[in-house]
């Protein structure tokens, strides 16, 4: 998959910037055709957990949540539109204007979803649910574990079986 450049037939809208950022704590289920609940943002591209200060975002093993609106211009209307993400670590599920169009793990290859049948011209909301989980079935191979506490939640829990901390979050995004 080539990385999309501006030619004079190809227009690319750079969604680098802030988002909204959720970190999921499993307590509420997030809506995904609803905006997020939340006033934190965070820089993408970036590894989440790169730019928190605090613990629980950090060492946070599971779910997060980014959020952002576009813009699709008239003058895109009748073409085709690719979302591309140069990476989500680890795995990914992204929704446009609450529709899923496009699930993804393999967090460190790119991938693109065709979202014609998703978007409007004009204001449109992008969806990201990223996982940081690293299992027998991820590159790296990590040792996913959970237990529940005495109060039913659930404690989730990866060893990796590597020398390197297990950044994640999304990375290199264009429309």
């Amino acid at each position: 998959m080539l990385y999309p450049i501006v030619t004079e037939t190809r227009q690319v809208i750079d969604l680098n910037g802030i988002w909204s950022f959720y970190l999921d704590d499993e307590t509420e289920e997030v809506d995904v055709t609803q905006p997020l609940e939340t006033d934190d943002v965070i820089a993408v591209p970036g590894s989440y957990n790169d730019q928190a200060v605090l613990s629980a975002i950090r060492n946070h093993a599971g779910s997060v949540w980014y959020e952002r609106d576009f813009i699709i211009p008239n003058t895109l209307h009748d073409e085709r539109l690719v979302l591309r993400f140069g990476s989500a670590t680890h795995q990914a599920t992204v929704y446009v204007n609450g529709q899923k169009v496009v699930e993804h793990k393999g967090g460190f290859m790119p991938f693109e979803a065709d979202i014609n049948d998703a978007v409007q011209t004009g204001k449109n909301r992008l969806l990201v649910e990223v996982s940081s989980l690293l299992d027998h079935t991820t590159l790296p191979v990590g040792n996913y574990s959970e237990t529940t506490d005495e109060n039913g939640t659930i404690k989730r829990q990866v060893d990796e079986n590597f020398d390197f901390f297990n950044y994640a979050g999304l990375q290199n995004y264009q429309a």
